[in-house]
């Protein structure tokens, strides 16, 4: 569903009839909590909805059955951009690699710690962080491993498909993003890869509010305040 987080209604499906029964179920059940009785406490105010909120629209993406794997285990890529007031758009060099706590296997969809990487996922396995700290690795750690599998050239086109999509998306949504000329916004993309195992990546989804490793957030904020705030806004000497 879109506007959800944290992997949430994530459902894998094998046609298009179960699809759509996974998501009339889901409906359902969000249709009864939303006419569930609201829980009592102390205070004497309840709140009064001023508009129904409308079903979110759901998003069907083709899974990917061939995935790269790493140690036989599913990963994606958690890559960042900045757009500026101007229209710019910045890379950051760095991204994450959020992997799998079980091994990849197509016989086996109802396991989502096996096939969804999303970090709230991993964390109900048993096998959150045996393999990496927090199932996460970093640019360098992701070369290290391609190295193996077909030297950094893998790498380095994997990266280059990565800065193109990035390009060519925000090239497709710039005008709908807002800001004018007395409004001057930027705004911190997290866009979410796949490679497969032929090295081809696909975007799978762009975020508005993209969670980042703490390792990265100091890193991310200075030069987000450099490139963005600085630039437009030059602080005094």
């Amino acid at each position: 569903p879109t506007g959800g987080a944290h992997g949430e209604g994530i459902e894998i499906c094998v046609g298009a009839v179960e699809a759509v029964k996974r998501v009339d179920a889901w409906l359902e059940t969000t249709a009864a909590k939303k006419t569930a009785p609201p829980k009592t406490d102390d205070t004497k105010f309840e709140r009064i909805p001023t508009r129904p909120k409308p079903p979110p629209a759901w998003l069907v993406q083709s899974y990917i059955v061939n995935p790269m794997l790493i140690d036989g285990r599913k990963f994606d890529i958690r890559a960042f951009a900045l757009v500026t007031h101007d229209n710019r758009v910045f890379w950051y060099r760095d991204f994450i690699v959020r992997t799998c706590s079980e091994k990849f296997d197509m016989s086996a969809l109802s396991n989502r710690t096996a096939h969804i990487s999303n970090h709230c996922v991993q964390t109900t396995s048993d096998n959150f962080g045996a393999f990496e700290e927090g199932n996460e690795m970093f640019a360098k750690d992701l070369l290290r491993v391609l190295e193996k599998k077909g030297g950094a050239e893998l790498f380095v086109s994997i990266e280059t498909q990565m800065r193109k999509a990035v390009s060519r998306t925000v090239a497709c949504a710039i005008d709908q993003m807002g800001g004018t000329t007395d409004y001057h916004a930027f705004q911190v993309l997290g866009f979410d890869f796949m490679p497969d195992e032929f090295g081809t990546v696909w975007l799978l989804e762009v975020n508005g509010s993209a969670a980042a490793a703490k390792r990265m957030t100091p890193a991310i904020s200075r030069d987000v305040v450099e490139l963005a705030v600085d630039r437009r806004y030059p602080p005094k000497k």
